[in-house]
């Protein structure tokens, strides 16, 4: 497991990370063979381009507000506010204020399962 934080301590997540003018700011909170959970900060107006990836992913808004664009679908979310998306879901964060968000991606192994897994990856 790699991480960026102390393990087996407890810590408040939002204060491990600032913000940086005009950039978005990563860190890692887990990274292991079967996911990665990712702490970002979005400073305003900052977005992350449309993308996807292989993997379930949930995404946490922490503090701050964004626009959370889903295959063309534009959700407004707020602080504790989280929204879920299948594997290869075509997507872009754009902060609307500075903004904390956790990423959780589990990755997906509907090769190894005849039936495969649900997750439509």
């Amino acid at each position: 497991m790699k991480t960026d934080f102390e393990i087996k301590t407890e810590f408040d997540i939002t204060k491990h990370i600032d913000f940086a003018e005009g950039r978005l700011v990563a860190k890692k909170v887990l990274d292991c063979d079967n996911g990665k959970v990712m702490l970002l900060a979005f400073d305003s107006n900052v977005e992350t381009g449309e993308h996807s990836v292989a993997a379930c992913v949930m995404v946490q808004v922490l503090e701050g507000e964004v626009m959370f664009e889903i295959e063309g679908r534009q959700h407004n979310m707020l602080a504790g506010q989280q929204i879920l998306m299948e594997p290869n879901t075509s997507h872009n964060v754009k902060a609307v204020t500075p903004a904390k968000v956790l990423v959780t991606r589990i990755n997906c192994n509907c090769a190894d399962k005849p039936e495969g897994c649900g997750c439509k990856g």
